[in-house]
């Protein structure tokens, strides 16, 4: 059987840093590690964050796209399948951050995956200093990401209350009529880049709690508008753009950018800028939020092809 770890995490949370590490620990330890990266969008930048992992014999794999729940789960599915036949020992399944988590055990608890795959550990990660004040929707996919986690790994420790935390956790808990509730047992806090020891979350395992079903990721206000090549000096417009009310609720902007003499990761939130040099890759930018002006978005941030452009190039095809 193979062992498979799903992690959580809201957006802009540090999972993909996270798993990175845990990634990198299980290789070092004889494991023969798959990571799949599970996206509803269309472009997936994480993969090119963890495109380093290759010289650690990780294999990455990717599922996107599928605008319909069926869609994804086949290919979900599917590839789950064709990663069994290629002697993995531990699969890792890092979703987006918008993951709807009956998707995951609803598929592992079929015939033939249960036949192949074990459930090993739950993780998911929380910013120390998540933002209380979010839509219902996003506190209703924190809860369910942390409803049945074994632990919850708590990114950004400098800048933590854990009464505080725990509180708010508790509370979107609550509002899901879901009868876990979270103790400082349940954490494990870290700087994700600095690691010193990962036993307390390798068999951390999962919780088994239920919960109210009221959103997936395919009947809420998110969204992810994509950049291709953006300019070189669009950090400039950054700020302005967090700050802009007029284009919508923007969570996340993620992606790769070359400033003409290093590439650059970004990965910035209203909370947190992190902006670390890279290794030469695709340069793209993704903005995830809610009710999203793509038009307004677009402005901020000049790009070779965007979204916005295709949407526009689709409606003047029509008229």
């Amino acid at each position: 059987m193979i062992k498979i770890d799903l992690i959580t995490g809201f957006l802009g949370s540090g999972k993909t840093t996270f798993i990175r590490e845990y990634a990198k620990n299980l290789a070092d330890n004889n494991e023969k590690v798959c990571i799949i990266e599970n996206d509803y969008g269309a472009i997936n930048v994480d993969v090119l964050l963890l495109n380093e992992l290759s010289k650690y014999n990780i294999g990455l794999e990717t599922v996107s796209g599928g605008s319909d729940k069926a869609t994804h789960l086949r290919r979900f599915r599917t590839k789950l399948i064709t990663i069994a036949m290629l002697g993995y020992s531990r699969v890792i399944v890092e979703p987006s951050g918008i993951f709807d988590v009956d998707e995951f055990y609803d598929l592992l608890h079929e015939d033939t995956l249960s036949k192949m795959y074990e459930i090993n550990n739950v993780l998911c990660v929380v910013r120390g200093d998540i933002e209380k004040d979010i839509s219902l929707e996003s506190k209703y996919l924190l809860a369910s990401q942390i409803s049945t986690a074994g632990k919850i790994v708590v990114s950004h420790p400098d800048k933590i209350n854990i009464d505080d935390l725990i509180s708010f956790l508790n509370e979107t808990l609550e509002m899901i009529s879901c009868g876990r509730v979270i103790t400082s047992d349940d954490l494990f806090v870290q700087n994700l880049l600095d690691i010193k020891e990962f036993s307390p979350v390798n068999n951390s395992g999962l919780k088994e709690y239920g919960f109210v079903k009221k959103y997936s990721q395919f009947d809420n206000n998110f969204e992810s508008l994509f950049f291709m090549n953006p300019d070189k000096d669009i950090l400039g417009n950054i700020d302005d753009l967090l700050n802009d009310e007029n284009v919508g609720n923007i969570i996340r902007i993620k992606g790769i950018i070359n400033t003409g003499d290093k590439y650059l990761s970004l990965n910035i939130t209203k909370n947190d800028k992190d902006i670390v040099e890279c290794a030469e890759s695709q340069t793209v930018i993704i903005v995830i939020g809610e009710n999203l002006n793509s038009e307004l978005i677009s402005a901020y941030i000049p790009s070779e092809y965007s979204t916005f452009q295709v949407y526009r190039d689709a409606k003047e095809a029509c008229e």
